[in-house]
C-alpha cells in the first residue's frame, strides 16, 4: 500500500464505508443495499401523461429526453451481492405496470444494479469522525445520495475549511448510533 500524506480525510466511500472505517477504528452502521433498476423505451406513440417523474408507493418512473423511462428501484438487504434477479426485475415491471398500464407495450432497453450505502434510520452520517480531528464522514446516503450531493458537499466543505460543524449537520452525527 502506498501512503499519501494529507491534512484532512473525507470518508465518502459508499457501500464500502466499513472497510475504511475499520482502518481508522471508527464504527458506523453503514451496510450495502442492492438496488435493481431498468429502463424502458416508450411505446409509439409515446405516453403523453409521462412528462415528469412519477412516484408510486415503492417505485419511481423517470422519463428521459431520449424517450427512455428509468424504473427504479428495488431496496434489498443482500450484502455485497449485485447480481440482477428475475424476482427483482419482475417486481419492477409489475409495479410499474400497475402504476402506468400504458407501459405494457414499452420495450426493455437496459437493466442494471448497484450498491447503496444504507444506515438503520435511512439517513446519512455527516460530520466529524469521533476521536479524529482531521477525518470527516459523508456516508450512508442510500438511494438519495445524488439528491443530497450539493448540500452535503457544501456542508462538509464548511467542516473541513472552518473546523465547525454547521447546525444542519448535528442530527446526522455518527454518534446518534452510540
Amino acid at each position: 500500500g502506498e501512503e499519501i500524506a494529507c491534512q484532512h480525510v473525507i470518508v465518502a466511500t459508499g457501500a464500502w464505508t466499513g472497510d475504511i472505517e475499520a482502518m481508522l477504528d471508527i464504527s458506523s452502521p453503514v451496510v450495502p443495499q442492492r438496488g435493481q433498476i431498468l429502463s424502458l423505451k416508450q411505446p409509439v406513440p409515446p405516453l403523453p401523461s409521462l412528462r415528469h417523474i412519477v412516484f408510486g408507493e415503492a417505485i419511481y418512473l423517470a422519463p428521459k429526453n431520449d424517450g427512455t423511462i428509468v424504473v427504479g428501484a428495488t431496496k434489498e438487504d443482500v450484502g455485497f451481492e449485485k447480481q440482477l434477479t428475475a424476482g427483482g426485475v419482475a417486481w419492477l415491471l409489475t409495479t410499474a405496470l400497475r402504476l402506468l398500464p400504458g407501459l405494457a407495450e414499452a420495450s426493455i432497453e437496459q437493466m442494471w444494479s448497484g450498491l447503496r450505502p444504507k444506515t438503520p434510520d435511512n439517513l446519512p452520517i455527516l460530520g466529524k469522525a469521533p476521536n479524529w480531528r482531521n477525518v470527516t464522514l459523508a456516508v450512508g446516503h442510500g438511494s438519495i445520495g445524488i439528491a443530497l450531493s450539493a448540500i452535503t458537499g457544501r456542508s462538509i466543505a464548511e467542516v473541513v475549511t472552518t473546523g465547525n460543524v454547521p447546525a444542519i449537520l448535528v442530527p446526522f452525527s455518527v454518534e446518534r448510533f452510540s
